[in-house]
């Protein structure tokens, strides 16, 4: 005869107290509710700790750099020689000298290089010549016909002996910090830096007194357009040495070789002045 055995899963009625059945069920509820973590559980959560540590070593030991930031163009500490109409007169001839554009190769110009030709009054012809030997930046778009006064500037050349510079324009309180030697990270607006990274040179000197808006259009040949650009974060002029480099721009980025192509001379950019460095903790402390 088979007996038959009682579920020990379930106490009996009656068979023990009401506290103790209420005790056991907790008890075995608990016991379910746990799980053994797996493996690839433990790896994330060692690797997420090791992140952390690493991140808090970092904020404590690593250095961070401060920066002061500015606009300006590629241009030597006086800027663009312009090109002056000594007479009134009207164009008779536009020599075939073709304006630079960014991307291509800088237009060589020669000192008294004829760059328009005016027909006076009395029905000579007169040359507008460049100043000095240089790049040509900039020529009026002025056609055969056109009335030219005296005094009005119908081009720009950048000097030859300008060599690789920018200019940098910050406020009154950046400009108290920047010393020459300083490193600068620039950002030419035909360059951007998500594609070919930061045009790299060094502070070589920076003024004492502020320009002026007619400093800045003497600086940009009378162009406004670019005097109002290099004009927007400050007027405090910092000269910056460009490094050099075997590169097409003939410039050293931080990417490898930087644009494929030429910077052309006037080219709006901005960038920073590495003034310092601190522990990233002070950063996010508001140190």
């Amino acid at each position: 005869m088979t007996v038959p055995v009682p579920d020990r899963g379930t106490p009996a009625p009656g068979l023990f107290r009401d506290e103790a059945v209420t005790a056991l069920d907790a008890q075995t509820r608990l016991e379910s509710r746990l799980r053994i973590v797996s493996p690839r559980r433990w790896l994330i959560l060692a690797v997420v700790a090791l992140l952390a540590v690493a991140a808090g070593v970092w904020a404590f030991v690593g250095r961070a750099p401060i920066t002061v930031s500015g606009t300006g163009a590629l241009l030597p500490p006086n800027g663009l020689v312009q090109v002056v109409a000594a007479v009134d007169g009207v164009v008779a001839e536009v020599p075939d000298v073709a304006d630079d554009h960014p991307g291509t190769a800088p237009v060589e110009v020669a000192a008294a290089q004829p760059l328009l030709r005016l027909r006076l009054s009395d029905g000579t012809i007169t040359d507008v010549a460049a100043p000095v030997s240089g790049v040509l930046v900039g020529r009026s778009p002025l056609a055969v016909g056109s009335a030219v006064d005296a005094g009005e500037v119908v081009g720009q050349v950048l000097p030859g002996q300008a060599g690789p510079i920018a200019l940098l324009f910050v406020d009154q309180n950046a400009a108290a910090t920047i010393v020459p030697g300083m490193p600068a990270r620039l950002n030419p607006d035909t360059a951007p830096a998500g594609a070919y990274g930061d045009l790299l040179g060094r502070v070589v000197g920076v003024d004492v007194l502020p320009l002026d808006p007619v400093d800045f259009l003497q600086l940009a040949g009378d162009n406004s357009e670019l005097a109002g650009a290099m004009a927007q974060d400050g007027a405090y002029r910092v000269v910056v040495a460009l490094d050099t480099a075997d590169t097409p721009s003939g410039y050293a980025w931080s990417s490898r070789t930087g644009p494929p192509f030429a910077i052309a001379p006037g080219t709006v950019l901005s960038g920073v002045v590495v003034i310092g460095e601190q522990q990233p903790i002070q950063s996010l402390l508001g140190g």
